[in-house]
């Protein structure tokens, strides 16, 4: 975490001058672990050995604060090992130093050894350096602007031939009880015409209903978003009523993954394997044709023994295999929503630590500012997801009677 590495807290609230957004965002997890619950904190520090193994997103934004602030990481590590010699930190063990020698990573032992005296390593540089929890919500304040104005801002400049929509679930409390729920946070990706991915929002919600959905995509429309020729989702039945209602006139592809889990419990389990061989064949085709022969001669094979299986797998042909219309070479990343699916990984992994949230706001705030810096990757990294040439022989939805069926 931030802490770990001790670099001055004292500054941060009114008076610290300008921060950069890395170190705002180091201080506000570092609210999370160590202002919240015992039961939080208990969590993370009991999967320290997962964090470590897993490059500690805490550890790696508490470096990229104290950079940000003029320090270095060198600067954190002397620090933390003199405070285990001044005895605010336990020295480091004969087991840490071994794993020292072993590993050849000085810092990474050091870290594991804040992470197991996260308690006492606040106690030396929060409370006592000077940072409130007023100081803390006042930055707080700074990263909800930055994550609106993310989440807000205009999607005119490009048109998004491609739309992925999924959902995942993180725990919250809700109503005057603070009963804990299961809260539905739905992101959209897409792909502008360039070829590169961006995130285009994020709602929390009870469930996803068709309403809940429609008012997301309506939101989306809002800001701008337009050109979409082919959205990516599961089939929720909530999700699917919204797609036609609110992107009329696109086509809709039906996650293969998915559909696989789907036609997998119409089969008994000693089958399973074999029907799912036999399924992923079609996508191992090359061509139009070659796909929808295969997918035929599939679903004939399991007419005799599991009809069900067959049935549907002819109801669900078009939306499996939508994709077949577009350019050859973006198949792979348009038959499923395994894309959007690391990006749900993510923001499960980052959300971990804290568990249970107090209220949608903060699920937000976390998630927002978890996609803000996903999304800046992205931007930075400068790799297209799709070539601009590429993208360019995406087929209009009227040039082919293929496609203007399946968007009618």
């Amino acid at each position: 975490c931030g802490a770990s590495f001790g670099f001055n807290l004292a500054g941060a609230g009114a008076g610290g001058g300008a921060m950069d957004r890395r170190a705002v965002v180091a201080l506000w997890e570092i609210h999370f672990l160590y202002h919240g619950t015992a039961r939080a904190r208990a969590g993370w520090a009991g999967r320290a050995g997962e964090l470590s193994s897993r490059d500690d997103d805490a550890a790696r934004a508490g470096r990229g604060a104290r950079d940000a602030m003029g320090g270095t990481v060198a600067d954190g590590v002397c620090d933390v090992v003199a405070m285990g010699e001044r005895g605010i930190l336990p020295a480091p063990t004969r087991g840490d130093r071994a794993q020292s020698r072993r590993d050849g990573n000085v810092a990474q032992s050091v870290e594991q050894l804040a992470i197991r005296c996260a308690d006492a390593l606040v106690a030396a540089l929060g409370s006592q350096s000077g940072i409130s929890k007023s100081q803390v919500s006042r930055i707080c304040q700074e990263i909800d602007q930055q994550v609106q104005a993310f989440l807000a801002r205009p999607l005119e400049s490009s048109s998004y031939a491609y739309v992925y929509l999924d959902a995942t679930y993180l725990k919250g409390r809700l109503g005057k009880a603070l009963q804990v729920c299961s809260r539905a946070v739905v992101v959209a990706m897409g792909v502008n015409a360039d070829g590169r991915r961006e995130l285009l929002g994020i709602k929390v919600g009870d469930s996803e209903t068709e309403t809940f959905w429609a008012e997301f995509i309506s939101h989306l429309k809002e800001r701008g978003l337009d050109g979409v020729k082919l959205v990516i989702s599961d089939a929720h039945s909530g999700l699917t009523k919204a797609i036609r209602r609110q992107l009329q006139g696109c086509v809709w592809q039906r996650c293969r993954v998915h559909f696989a889990r789907n036609l997998l419990q119409t089969v008994p389990k000693a089958q399973q394997e074999m029907v799912a061989a036999a399924l992923r064949s079609v996508f191992t085709q090359q061509s139009c044709s070659a796909v929808e022969e295969q997918w035929d001669q599939v679903a004939a094979m399991l007419t005799g023994k599991f009809p069900k299986a067959a049935e549907l797998m002819a109801s669900a042909r078009e939306d499996v295999l939508a994709f077949r219309h577009f350019p050859h070479q973006h198949w792979r990343k348009l038959w499923s929503t395994n894309l959007l699916e690391r990006v749900n990984e993510e923001i499960k992994r980052r959300t971990r630590v804290v568990g249970i949230f107090p209220n949608d706001a903060a699920i937000t705030r976390l998630v927002g500012a978890v996609l803000l810096e996903q999304h800046e990757h992205w931007q930075l990294e400068g790799r297209r997801m799709f070539s601009a040439e590429s993208m360019a022989t995406i087929p209009e939805l009227g040039d082919t009677p293929a496609l203007q069926a399946l968007s009618a």
